[in-house]
């Protein structure tokens, strides 16, 4: 008896070739994962700033109604305040950078600082995110003059340095 084996060309992949593909594969995932970080570092950058312009014109629009700058920023959101329909935002948004992240409530929310000087009847303010690295250094210089890490995230009128 005689076995015909069937030595047919080209009927599915050799090993070499499934070692190729996977081997290209390998490397184009290498090169993609750092990049995809980098995205989200970006979008969360993208985000934040996003953030810190809305609650930078809420505060400025509470301070049009109250004439003096909100306390904190959950006083944008108080009922004492504002009831359901009139609050100038309807909650006060997580900060993707603050490193004080103790889960979700009391969620970490962007930083507020005012700046009042009682003699020259100067009040300023600023919202911002701790940025990337998590490490601020926000401060006031004087009046209307704030000095900030570099990648400190900040909404204000002042002028910054």
């Amino acid at each position: 008896m005689q076995r015909k084996y069937n030595n047919k060309k080209g009927n599915g992949f050799t090993l070499i070739e499934l070692l190729i593909v996977i081997a290209v594969i390998a490397v184009l995932v290498a090169i993609l994962i750092p990049n995809i970080r980098g995205f989200r570092t970006e979008a969360s950058k993208a985000r934040a700033q996003g953030d810190l312009d809305t609650l930078k014109k809420a505060v400025l629009l509470y301070i049009s109604k109250y004439d003096q700058l909100p306390g904190k920023l959950a006083d944008l959101i108080d009922p004492q305040f504002f009831d359901a329909k009139n609050r100038l935002i309807s909650k006060v948004p997580y900060d993707p950078f603050n490193p004080n992240d103790s889960g979700p409530a009391p969620y970490p929310q962007y930083t507020y600082i005012r700046y009042n000087n009682a003699l020259t009847q100067f009040t300023n303010f600023a919202v911002y995110s701790w940025g990337p690295n998590k490490i601020s250094t926000l401060n006031w210089k004087d009046e209307g003059t704030l000095q900030s890490s570099s990648d400190d995230i900040i909404a204000t009128e002042a002028k910054i340095e």
